[in-house]
């Protein structure tokens, strides 16, 4: 398989009454399905202590464990955890530290993506909120890329803070993960406007969107929304929630890794807020057939909400 299709698993969201038919709780849970429409397992019921309002799906990473994020709970600005699918064993592996007055901190707030894995076996991800951006200690925090290693999640490192660069160029409120490339180079989205490369040093844009005219109209959309997917042609597919001709949502596509990279609108749709997942449609074909589904996030609007793995997925 290429290497740029290492791309995190990006599960399908299983709605609140889904996990409360099953889990008889109110609280948000990890539910399990073998293929859509069926009935659905509860494998774990958040305590507060653990996380709350999960907003995102889970990545099932090589070591066979499901690794997802709270937007909140913990310490008020959510935790990233781990759960056995086998034994539901279940571990917080990170709480974010709450923030100060400024509304900043030193290792981000209120992470609403899924993690990915990277080539190199760690795992990356991504908060909207904390952080250190701004020019001045009263700037308040747009948000992190972190990242941490399987084997020993205790070594938490922060690679960036977004807003940082001038004129806000690294973007800021990320609400998506940054997903590898397969070469040592990680791609993601800001909400607040710019697709980034990180480097494995820096973060540098490739490819920043114009700002809204007064009718939410421009050109190639705005406000990108969710994680980027790498395809098997090797370019970079993600969804805006505004913009474009239409005032509505885009599908884009940019090739990446290449002098001035190329960027084009190949779809258009009313509003979503979501993530694409990526369908091999025929497995007879010597070259795999390729569709983008766009997966709105309705949970994204639930509390509390619940997240799960199924076929499609995989």
């Amino acid at each position: 398989m290429p290497k740029h299709l290492n791309a995190p698993l990006v599960p399908l969201m299983i709605p609140l009454a889904v996990s409360l038919a099953v889990g008889g709780t109110t609280a948000p849970a990890v539910t399990l399905a073998d293929a859509p429409g069926v009935a659905v397992t509860n494998i774990h019921a958040f305590q507060p202590s653990e996380g709350a309002s999960p907003r995102a799906g889970l990545m099932l990473a090589p070591d066979g464990k499901l690794y997802g994020t709270t937007w909140r709970g913990g310490s008020g600005g959510g935790t990233t955890y781990r759960v056995d699918p086998e034994t539901h064993a279940f571990q917080v592996l990170h709480v974010f530290s709450p923030l100060d007055a400024n509304g900043r901190n030193a290792d981000g707030y209120g992470p609403v993506s899924s993690l990915s894995i990277g080539s190199d076996g760690l795992v990356y991800g991504t908060t909207r909120e904390g952080g250190r951006a701004g020019p001045l200690p009263t700037s308040r925090g747009a948000g992190v890329l972190f990242r941490f290693d399987p084997a020993n999640p205790t070594q938490f490192t922060i690679l960036h803070h977004f807003a940082t660069a001038a004129g806000d160029q690294d973007g800021a409120t990320p609400s998506g993960a940054a997903v590898s490339d397969g070469h040592g180079n990680y791609y993601g989205a800001t909400n607040i406007g710019v697709i980034y490369k990180w480097d494995g040093a820096a973060i540098t844009p490739v490819h920043v969107f114009e700002p809204l005219n007064q009718d939410r109209t421009n050109f190639g959309g705005a406000n990108p929304y969710g994680s980027p997917v790498f395809g098997a042609d090797g370019k970079l597919y993600g969804m805006t929630i505004y913009g474009g001709k239409t005032a509505a949502a885009q599908c884009i596509r940019l090739t990446p890794r290449v002098r001035n990279s190329k960027f084009f609108v190949i779809s258009r749709s009313t509003t979503s807020v979501g993530t694409l997942i990526m369908r091999r449609c025929s497995r007879f074909s010597r070259r795999a057939t390729v569709r983008f589904t766009a997966q709105t996030s309705l949970a994204d609007r639930m509390e509390p909400g619940s997240c799960s793995r199924s076929q499609m997925a995989r």
